[in-house]
């Protein structure tokens, strides 16, 4: 999985049913960039198109079972890793982290 699809699908996972142009506009991407990315998704059977209730023109893109067990898997291989890297810090310098994680986690659900 490339980090632009992991990316991609992650937004549409947060965001629940949402048009391509939503994931464009948050991915900061083309729109081509974010059809092929779709597609490839939808290929691979991690999210599906659904048509737009208000506008039978569009389809919403939404997450699979198969997209949610990635993004789980993906999430716990990332908590193993930074894990493994906590263990060999000290407690001033774990606390340090988190209040600066913390913040930046702030900041960027502002900017959501």
């Amino acid at each position: 999985m490339t980090p632009s699809r992991l990316s991609a699908l992650t937004t549409i996972a947060r965001r629940g049913p949402c048009r391509l142009s939503d994931v464009a506009e948050k991915e900061s991407i083309g729109k081509s960039s974010v059809t092929r990315i779709a597609t490839k998704l939808e290929r691979d059977g991690l999210i599906s198109r659904v048509p737009d209730p208000h506008d039978r023109r569009s389809a919403l893109l939404v997450t699979t079972s198969a997209g949610e067990k990635v993004l789980i898997s993906t999430n716990q291989r990332a908590d193993e890793y930074l894990r493994a890297q906590f263990d060999g810090l000290d407690d001033a310098d774990v606390a340090a982290i988190v209040g600066a994680l913390t913040a930046i986690e702030r900041m960027l659900e502002l900017r959501a």
